[in-house]
């Protein structure tokens, strides 16, 4: 039997995380592509300094900048499947549908689902049996932009996904090339638009708010052009460049007053190198938390290492000079930390 029997038992535990440790992380984000097709300002990709970083060696001596390989996606996926992990979020740093394999990764996912007949629909369902099933969610952040010759598995893969959430930011050309630089808007509501006629039942289109689209009807345009099928929400943008601060709240986050961080009570994040993360923002290997397989994923939560991290965060004190500089509204008394999750918009 399944730890969280329900789906709403799971999502309580998310919430009871700021307090204890469920037994198993709550979320698995897998880095299935630690590169990115943009350069968008306010995130790593956009910061020059991160990108010269990304020229060194990695930890293994391999890239850096890399796919995760097929055969390692499974084995997580099995291992979170054994663990009881209820969700999988599919990206990290980068942009997964620059992986060919991305549909097969997905879907093989989606073959351990707690509901795989009301799933069948949605196209065959690989592997598992009747007693395997064990995610209640698959998820998917991306930018939209497939290249041609992934196209067919980058779909395969977001409708497998229980949830689809893509950060389109404008439906303005103009303002959509200095919000998403490299990246094509048509690509993007195309991809949009092949979801929405499959009939996807979780997809979402998001803005990620920044002084270039803040007085945008973005909402409102957005319900116009997909006026069924699609939710969308807004997000204030973490403050992942160095040379974006002015771009986007123009303050210095040091000066914010802190308060309890759920990010290591809540999820584990996996580059894809093997390496353990704590939480998704810590971008550029700041904790040495350990790599996989030579650490489980279940000795990794179990490890004292995680556990006295969360109990840090927990108590309220940032001890530890890695968190210090955190740049997540969700790690400060901070009006953002509302425009973080994904919550309809309203406009």
């Amino acid at each position: 039997m399944s730890i969280f029997p329900t789906k709403e038992s799971y999502r309580k535990a998310w919430d009871e995380a700021y307090t204890q440790d469920p037994p198993v992380p709550l979320n698995l984000d897998i880095e299935l592509a630690s590169t990115c097709n943009a350069a968008c300002p306010f995130c790593l990709y956009g910061d020059r300094d991160w990108n010269q970083s990304m020229l060194e060696p990695d930890w293994d001596g391999g890239k850096k900048r890399r796919l995760m390989p097929k055969e390692m996606a499974f084995q997580l996926i099995d291992e979170a499947a054994r663990l009881g992990i209820p969700a999988i979020k599919f990206n990290f740093r980068g942009e997964s549908l620059l992986h060919k394999d991305y549909g097969d990764i997905v879907e093989y996912a989606r073959g351990k689902i707690h509901d795989p007949e009301g799933w069948a629909r949605f196209g065959s369902v690989a592997g598992g049996r009747a007693g395997e099933y064990k995610f209640y969610d698959l998820i998917a952040n991306t930018n939209g932009n497939a290249p041609e010759a992934n196209w067919d598995s980058a779909i395969r893969g977001l409708m497998a996904c229980t949830k689809v959430a893509i950060s389109l930011d404008s439906l303005i050309p103009e303002t959509y090339a200095k919000v998403r630089p490299k990246l094509s808007l048509e690509s993007a509501c195309r991809t949009i638009d092949e979801l929405v006629r499959r009939g996807h039942p979780d997809l979402w289109v998001r803005r990620v708010v920044c002084k270039s689209n803040k007085d945008e009807p973005f909402v409102a345009e957005a319900r116009a052009r997909w006026p069924n099928g699609v939710r969308v929400s807004e997000h204030a943008a973490f403050d992942r460049s160095h040379y974006a601060r002015e771009e986007l709240t123009g303050e210095d986050h040091l000066t914010w007053e802190r308060t309890y961080c759920g990010y290591p009570s809540q999820r584990i994040v996996l580059e894809a190198s093997g390496r353990y993360v704590p939480c998704c923002i810590a971008w550029s290997g700041e904790f040495d938390a350990g790599t996989w397989p030579g650490l489980s994923l279940k000795d990794y939560w179990a490890s004292e290492w995680r556990r006295n991290l969360a109990q840090e965060l927990r108590a309220g004190g940032v001890k530890n000079d890695k968190c210090q500089n955190c740049t997540s509204f969700l790690a400060y008394k901070r009006p953002e930390r509302a425009f973080v999750q994904d919550v309809e918009a309203k406009a």
